[in-house]
């Protein structure tokens, strides 16, 4: 990130799997690869399991959590969708390599939510013990796959917006390499969308508070945003400055993030409506390169001691 400090490490409550003298890799969760095309070509399978152990329990079995030896010579990928529809792919490998894969939906979860609500984010897994290709591209009959059943699953359903992982395990440890074809979609996997602020995530915001969490509708590139880049405006022309802005996946080393605490100047003064803007003059970035535009939320302030009323945060104006 661009010119922030970041006070807010003494906060950081991760699971105890997690461990924040490492930095994230490609082989994490929270280094997921973007997949901004419908192919994408791995030149080589990966060996090891990344800094962060234990992001997949290692126990289960279908209809459960099928990947019930946790993580294996594995890599992380994200995608976004930008419509209703289904989604497939196929792993193509070079050689006759027993790939096994898992996809997990993070719309409303974080990576450290996935040990243990494995079952829950599952959409479709397989640990077929068949080698070469496999996917869940419409030509199996499963959404989870034993190690005794065929390589194919089902097409996922899958919803606009909607944020999901996959993790791509290895299993014949080899380092032959693989092409990671998504023409099975009946949506596409390029992004095209503009990043917005999709919500306040504070569940309450109070006068005297002088921090506001927020969430992005897809993830930031860390080194793209600036604490500059925000404007706050209060009831009765009152003016705020945002001093900082953090995100723990950006403090732990990760290239992306979508929440983020923004720290001000001083604390909230008075009850009421609150707009915050992002200016014409940012340039945060998602990770397929799209650039915001200028839009602001509206989200809504209690006065301090009283029963929070909603926050109203959730839909962005284009300015």
């Amino acid at each position: 990130m661009k010119t922030i400090h970041f006070k807010f490490l003494i906060i950081l409550t991760f699971s105890a799997q997690f461990s924040l003298a490492q930095q994230p890799t490609v082989q994490d969760c929270m280094g997921a690869i973007r997949i901004c095309d419908s192919l994408y070509v791995e030149d080589n399978a990966y060996l090891g399991s990344g800094n962060f152990l234990n992001e997949i329990p290692s126990s289960g079995a279908c209809p459960g959590n099928c990947m019930y030896e946790g993580e294996l010579n594995d890599v992380w990928y994200r995608i976004m969708v930008e419509e209703d529809g289904f989604l497939g792919f196929i792993i193509d490998p070079q050689s006759y390599i027993d790939f096994d894969w898992v996809v997990y939906n993070l719309t409303d979860a974080r990576c450290e939510d996935i040990f243990s609500q494995a079952e829950q984010l599952q959409l479709s897994c397989s640990y077929s013990g068949i080698g070469g290709f496999t996917g869940p591209n419409g030509l199996g009959y499963k959404n989870c796959a034993n190690p005794s059943d065929g390589p194919f699953n089902e097409l996922i359903p899958v919803f606009k917006d909607e944020i999901y992982v996959i993790n791509v395990s290895n299993w014949s440890g080899s380092q032959d390499g693989y092409i990671l074809d998504f023409s099975s979609s009946t949506v596409g996997v390029l992004d095209t969308t503009s990043p917005h602020i999709l919500k306040v995530q504070n569940e309450e915001l109070h006068t005297g508070d002088d921090e506001i969490q927020i969430k992005f509708n897809e993830f930031i590139l860390c080194s793209t945003l600036d604490a500059n880049d925000f404007i706050l405006n209060g009831p009765n022309n009152s003016n705020y400055k945002v001093e900082e802005i953090s995100g723990i996946y950006c403090i732990l080393g990760a290239p992306t993030e979508r929440l983020f605490t923004l720290l001000l100047d001083k604390p909230l003064q008075s009850p009421g409506i609150y707009k915050l803007s992002i200016s014409q003059n940012a340039a945060i970035m998602d990770e397929c390169n799209n650039t915001s535009n200028a839009h602001h939320i509206l989200f809504t302030v209690d006065l301090q001691g009283k029963n929070p009323g909603p926050i109203t945060g959730k839909k962005t104006y284009t300015e």
